[in-house]
């Protein structure tokens, strides 16, 4: 592995089991994968580098976060558990702020693994964006580009399975 393989989290492979929810096996998948046009959805380890196409983070996981050797043109922070009673009241505002920073250039959302927590955020962008017509579309969009783990969070997919494009 060259040594931007090993720091560039669209090539370093995140390789675990997880079993939780609706999902059990293997997560074999880069660290971030692109979802849809200027939508990116990930995970974070300690020494990846926040590739310089992404243009505006959203981090749902204050406790590890990327070395950053660029200049963001917006950043938010924000704690979200990955939990089966989380509050998501938050969600769609959090959603309205990546579409409307996506139409401007490359956004990552991303949590710790990048499975629930960025999903959630994702398969709402996508519904209220209109670039799917519902929640299950979303779900398989994100399934199919970032991981069949992805929204295995049972309430979080739930959410995202009950939107319906406006």
């Amino acid at each position: 592995m060259s040594p931007t393989e090993s720091t560039d989290p669209r090539y370093r492979q995140m390789n675990t089991t997880v079993s939780y929810g609706t999902y059990s096996g293997n997560v074999n998948a880069p660290w971030i994968s692109e979802i849809a046009p200027n939508l990116w959805q990930g995970g974070v380890l300690p020494g990846l580098i926040l590739p310089d196409i992404i243009s505006f983070h959203l981090s749902l996981f204050r406790h590890q976060c990327y070395e950053v050797h660029h200049t963001l043109r917006d950043t938010l922070t924000v704690t979200m558990a990955d939990s089966v009673d989380e509050d998501l009241g938050g969600v769609a505002e959090l959603a309205n702020w990546v579409n409307v920073r996506r139409a401007q250039g490359p956004v990552l959302v991303q949590c710790q693994g990048g499975l629930n927590r960025s999903g959630l955020i994702v398969g709402t962008a996508l519904v209220s964006a209109g670039d799917v017509p519902d929640g299950a579309a979303a779900i398989d969009l994100i399934r199919e580009r970032r991981s069949h783990a992805a929204l295995m969070n049972p309430a979080f997919e739930a959410y995202v399975r009950g939107l319906t494009a406006r």
